[in-house]
C-alpha cells in the first residue's frame, strides 16, 4: 500500500519537479503527516524526499541551460532561484560545474543527473549497443516546434507525429523506413522556451516516390558514436520510452550525449501509417554519445 502511494507520489513530482516543491505541500498531497512520509520515502527508495526534490530539480535545470540559449538569469528565475548568484551555487555544489561551463561543453554528462525514481516497464530495457549512424545520407523536411522549460525532457510523440503523418502521406509507394532527427536548436533565443527541431526524412532511393514540396539533403557524421535502443509497442507509449531513455538509461550506462540530433529510425515496412492496424510501432532510437570511459 505504502510502496503503491510512494509510486505515486514520485510521478507527482516528476510532473512539477521545476518548482521549489516544500515537503508541508508534498505531504498534504500524499495524506500523510510529514514526518511519516518523510521517513517512510527514505525507507521505500533509499533517498531523502527534499534532497531527491532538489536533485530533479537541478537535473532539469542543467538540462535547460545545456539545450537553450535562454539567459541564465532567466532559468533561474523560471526555476525559482532567487538570483543567478543562486543557480551558479547550486551547480557548483552539486555538479561541481558553473551553468556557464555546462553550456560551453560539447557533450553533456548524464551521469551527474540525479535519475527519477519513477517507473517504467520492464520491456524499455532493451539490451543497448553502441554503434555508427545507421545511414549516411537523407532526405527530408525540416520542421520545428518550442517547448517551455518544464517541457524539456517530455518529449512530446503527439507534436512530432503529426508531422510525420503529413510527410508520410506525400508518399505513392510507402517506404521501407522512416527517419526523423530531432533535438533542441542552441541558434537564437526563443522566449520562455526551447527550440526543438524535426526532420522527417528518409533514403535518397525512397524519395522516387514522393510528391511533396521540395525537401533538402540531411547529411550525417559518419564518425559519431550512437547508443541504440530498441522499441515494440503501441506508439502512445514511445514518449514515456524517450524518456526511460534520458532520464534513467543515460545515467545508468555513464553516457555523455554529444552535441547533436538524436535519430528515430521507423521501421514501416511498406505501411501507410504511424503504425500497424493495432497502432504498434518498431523502432530504433540513436542517441549521439560518448562513454565515461572513452572522456
Amino acid at each position: 500500500m505504502i510502496k503503491s502511494s510512494i509510486d505515486n507520489l514520485v510521478e507527482w513530482i516528476e510532473e512539477h519537479k521545476h518548482l521549489p516543491l516544500r515537503i508541508d505541500d508534498i505531504a498534504s498531497r500524499s495524506g500523510y503527516s510529514k514526518w511519516y512520509l518523510q521517513r517512510v520515502f527514505t525507507e521505500v527508495t533509499g533517498i531523502n524526499i527534499a534532497t531527491y526534490c532538489r536533485r530533479r530539480r537541478l537535473a532539469l535545470a542543467a538540462q535547460v541551460v545545456k539545450y537553450s540559449s535562454m539567459p541564465l538569469a532567466e532559468i533561474a528565475s523560471w526555476f525559482d532561484y532567487d538570483s543567478q548568484q543562486t543557480l551558479n551555487k547550486e551547480f557548483m555544489k552539486h555538479f561541481r560545474l558553473t551553468p556557464g561551463q555546462i553550456r560551453q561543453n560539447s557533450t553533456m554528462n548524464w551521469e551527474i543527473l540525479y535519475p527519477t525514481l519513477q517507473k517504467y516497464e520492464p520491456e524499455f530495457n532493451h539490451p543497448v549497443t553502441l554503434t555508427s549512424v545507421p545511414v549516411a545520407n537523407l532526405q527530408g523536411l525540416y520542421h520545428s516546434y518550442t517547448l517551455s522549460p518544464d517541457e524539456l525532457d517530455k518529449h512530446p510523440v503527439a507534436q512530432r507525429k503529426s508531422k510525420w503523418d503529413n510527410f508520410l502521406a506525400q508518399f505513392s509507394v510507402k517506404p521501407d523506413k522512416v527517419y526523423c532527427l530531432t533535438g533542441p536548436e542552441l541558434s537564437g533565443f526563443e522566449l520562455c522556451g526551447v527550440k526543438y527541431g524535426y526532420i522527417t526524412c528518409v533514403s535518397p532511393e525512397a524519395m522516387a516516390s514522393y510528391t511533396g514540396s521540395a525537401t533538402s539533403e540531411i547529411p550525417l557524421i559518419v564518425e559519431t558514436c550512437y547508443a541504440k535502443f530498441t522499441f515494440h509497442g503501441h506508439y502512445s507509449r514511445v514518449e514515456s520510452f524517450i524518456k526511460h531513455i534520458y532520464n534513467v538509461r543515460l545515467h545508468d550506462m555513464q553516457l555523455n550525449r554529444v552535441d547533436g540530433m538524436d535519430i528515430e529510425e521507423f521501421i514501416l515496412q511498406g505501411r501507410a501509417r504511424f503504425g500497424d492496424e493495432q497502432g504498434n510501432v518498431a523502432l530504433n532510437y540513436y542517441v549521439p554519445v560518448k562513454t565515461v570511459l572513452q572522456g
